[in-house]
């Protein structure tokens, strides 16, 4: 009784876990934004990657949910793929400043290119 009570402890644990990072696209936005204000505030390099590596999952999952201004365009139609290719973008950009966090937390920081990715997606999509 008490395995099967752990077993499904467990169970909803894992599965609550991948659902926050499988939501709406609202929810994405906000765990990007949210995390990138974390990244912005660390003093640390472990908190600033862990940031990092959330804005990522979100990035990530933001191309499983299309903008309201794209309900209405086929999937292999320009500007899905340009929305698709924005993500990548910041996929990368994130990855560039994991490595930079390594070896330049403050450097990574006065990276402006989060938020011009942001501003160039918000200024296409939104």
């Amino acid at each position: 009784m008490l395995q099967s009570l752990k077993s499904t402890v467990l169970a909803v644990i894992i599965m609550t876990s991948s659902v926050a990072y499988a939501g709406s696209l609202e929810a994405d936005m906000q765990g990007l934004a949210k995390n990138y204000t974390v990244f912005m505030k660390s003093n640390n390099s472990n908190q600033a990657k862990q940031a990092l590596s959330q804005m990522k999952q979100y990035a990530l999952d933001s191309k499983q949910n299309i903008p309201d201004t794209l309900t209405s365009e086929p999937d292999n139609s320009p500007e899905i793929k340009a929305y698709d290719k924005m993500l990548d973008q910041l996929v990368v950009e994130v990855d560039r400043l994991n490595i930079l966090v390594d070896r330049n937390l403050q450097q990574a920081q006065q990276s402006n290119t989060l938020m011009k990715i942001k501003e160039a997606g918000h200024k296409a999509f939104k």
